[in-house]
């Protein structure tokens, strides 16, 4: 398979106006119907035949593809048309830190969690620890109070876990692949963690161990199982998620992890080889 694309200065300079902005806008508002040039010239509100005529060759056929019956959009304008619409390189949100409902995963204090500059964080005020320091996108940060943006992120997070493991990037859809890294977010006190990095945008998830077993079916029946959700709670409570006391490194050539989930009486058990899940065991 071949592909062809803009590069990228030449893409934004394509887009650099809002008479085309304005044309990709009406495509996806004619939801998947063709739309003909004069049609499409009138809803725009362009005069000049001539002009509207070169802003379209500008959009295709990458944002805008002409057919038989006229012109429609592609993926990649309606991605346009979406990210515009969702403020995504114009919106400026913020929230000063307020009390949550999570708490510390080292001392169970509540935690205060603020946003600013697309960024969360969550901070201890009893263990004076920063928990979390994570990008969020505006757009999820947009019409939410502070606490539907806190729960807002943990599903985003987990999507973007979920997707990346299974081989999607959560960006652009291309193919991901994992591998096991020593250089770590500061939050996550351990000594390394897998990444899942996309083929095409080269666009990243980091994750610890503790955060991928805890999505394994398996481990999760184990929790079932002692009458525990495990969709209870958020992540980054749990301390197999962001501390290293119950992860354990048995080699790093190649890099073999385990990690550690007590119930009661009994102990479930994931074991890595590399960024892979391969077993979970239950000792009882």
């Amino acid at each position: 398979m071949t592909s062809e694309g803009l590069a990228p200065p030449e893409a934004f300079g394509r887009l650099a106006d809002a008479t085309r902005l304005d044309v990709l806008r009406e495509l996806d508002a004619a939801q998947e119907r063709s739309v003909s040039f004069s049609d499409l010239r009138a809803r725009v509100g362009v005069d000049d035949s001539g002009q509207f005529n070169y802003h379209l060759s500008r959009l295709r056929p990458h944002f805008a593809e002409k057919g038989a019956d006229g012109y429609r959009l592609t993926a990649a304008g309606r991605q346009v048309v979406r990210a515009v619409a969702a403020g995504r390189f114009t919106a400026d949100v913020s929230f000063d830190a307020f009390e949550h409902e999570s708490r510390c995963h080292r001392c169970e204090t509540s935690l205060r969690v603020s946003y600013r500059d697309e960024r969360l964080l969550f901070q201890c005020p009893a263990c004076d620890h920063e928990v979390l320091d994570v990008g969020f996108p505006a757009s999820g940060a947009r019409e939410r109070t502070p606490e539907q943006v806190v729960d807002a992120f943990a599903r985003f997070s987990y999507h973007r876990v979920a997707g990346a493991r299974d081989g999607v990037c959560p960006d652009c859809w291309g193919p991901t692949d994992g591998r096991v890294t020593d250089r770590v977010p500061p939050a996550v006190d351990e000594p390394a963690a897998v990444v899942f990095e996309c083929a095409v945008c080269e666009g990243v998830v980091v994750v610890s161990f503790g955060g991928l077993a805890v999505y394994d079916n398996r481990v999760r029946r184990f929790h079932r199982d002692h009458c525990v959700d495990p969709n209870d709670g958020y992540y980054w409570e749990r301390p197999q998620c962001l501390s290293g006391e119950y992860t354990a490194v048995e080699s790093a050539d190649p890099w073999r992890v385990t990690v550690e989930f007590p119930l009661d009486d009994e102990v479930c058990r994931g074991r890595f080889d590399g960024s892979d899940l391969v077993t979970v065991d239950v000792e009882r």
